[in-house]
């Protein structure tokens, strides 16, 4: 029933912070606590894109919506969805424009719910799994890399020109392969 959703949401919400929170301050700093993470940041590229998406090939087509208040309430709400409202402003100190906003959300390297944060992430744990496992690499590792090297030197002009929806299909994709890439080699 609609009435009882805002509670099953605050006890989800309870129960994701709890485990965050565990696994944070107690888990051992082995490979089950770096699949965690994984598991996390793939997730988190993953919903970050799938929200640029939306906005991008859903909403930008309507041509009288864009630049519009309409526009800027459909793009801060893609910042409200991945609880960004308040580093963005921190960052951008209010400036909602679009490509600012997605700048944030895929090439800004400190914010915990960007997808190059994300990507760096997986890069790093999957270096620490290859050193657990002996040195030995696999696919995921260089595709891995590959993705933080061409986020580190893409720019927000580049993406537009190429455009958003199509930099954002492509590097699902990507995300895509890559979760398959660790399936294969790790064999979960």
């Amino acid at each position: 029933v609609l009435r009882d959703l805002p509670g099953v949401l605050d006890w989800v919400k309870l129960r994701g912070a709890t485990i965050r929170g565990a696994s944070t301050s107690t888990m051992l700093r082995n490979d089950n606590y770096l699949f965690l993470g994984l598991g996390g940041y793939i997730e988190r590229a993953d919903m970050t894109l799938r929200l640029l998406d939306v906005k991008s090939y859903l909403l930008l087509p309507e041509m009288d919506v864009v630049g519009g208040g309409r526009d800027h309430h459909q793009w801060t709400s893609v910042l409200h969805a991945t609880s960004a409202v308040r580093a963005y402003h921190h960052v951008y100190r209010g400036d909602y424009s679009p490509w600012n906003i997605a700048d944030f959300l895929i090439l800004n390297a400190r914010f915990p719910r960007s997808v190059a944060f994300s990507y760096s992430k997986i890069e790093k744990s999957l270096a620490m799994l290859s050193e657990t496992y002996g040195g030995e690499e696999h696919a995921c590792h260089g595709t891995a890399r590959e993705a933080v090297r061409q986020l580190k030197h893409l720019q927000m002009g580049e993406i537009f020109r190429q455009g958003l929806h199509e930099f954002v299909r492509s590097t699902i994709g990507t995300t895509r392969r890559l979760n398959s890439e660790i399936y294969e080699a790790y064999h979960f």
